[in-house]
């Protein structure tokens, strides 16, 4: 499907339904607006009926899935997929346990980056410590989602999605930490080179 321009939502559980439909998104908007809808229609559900629809600028071509009674986690792996599979979005699926490739994080304290021992990196989420690769390593530079992957699993030691780190450079971006430019493939965001602080929770 060529940029997929409309994505109907349904979440049914026992007390009824909810919709979202989202119209002109990218890859990273449609998937954080769908996160957030799953978010608040599990609230105070552990199964729901999900149907997902995605549909492009012509209405000619059409794709349809169907979850029934599926759990959160489930839900929202299967509608990643979804989103993925209809922008051909490139994703490296990590299974969990997977051993890390051999050259990421550092055989000795001396080899860390100076800054990161300014952080308790335990107390860290994944979205904290991707801030704290922009803002110590790429204050006023372009980077793309694919290049901060790599660095981050050298430095940290530890495997990230790259629909994570998409959504995180999303919301960065939508609090107004980070500037974004570029095609949703050829898409480079940056984070300003004086007064950076952390953004605020999305």
């Amino acid at each position: 499907m060529e940029d997929p321009i409309s994505i109907n939502l349904e979440v049914q559980d026992k007390s009824g339904k909810s919709n979202l439909s989202v119209e002109g998104a990218d890859f990273e908007d449609a998937r954080e607006k769908i996160m957030h809808h799953l978010n608040y229609a599990y609230l105070s559900e552990t199964f729901a009926d999900i149907s997902i629809e995605a549909r492009d600028r012509t209405g000619g071509s059409r794709v349809h899935r169907m979850f029934p009674k599926i759990r959160f986690e489930e839900a929202k792996s299967r509608l990643s997929d979804f989103l993925a599979y209809v922008y051909h979005a490139t994703e490296e699926v990590y299974v969990a346990g997977e051993a890390l490739p051999e050259t990421a994080g550092y055989d000795t304290e001396e080899e860390k980056p100076v800054w990161l021992s300014g952080y308790d990196v335990s107390s860290l989420s994944q979205k904290d410590k991707v801030f704290a690769l922009l803002k110590n390593n790429h204050a006023g530079d372009w980077v793309r989602s694919q290049d901060v992957q790599k660095e981050y699993e050298i430095i940290f030691g530890e495997k990230i999605k790259l629909s994570s780190l998409s959504t995180y450079l999303a919301r960065f971006h939508a609090g107004g930490a980070l500037e974004r430019k570029g095609s949703r493939a050829q898409r480079e965001y940056k984070l300003p080179g004086e007064g950076v602080s952390a953004p605020s929770p999305l």
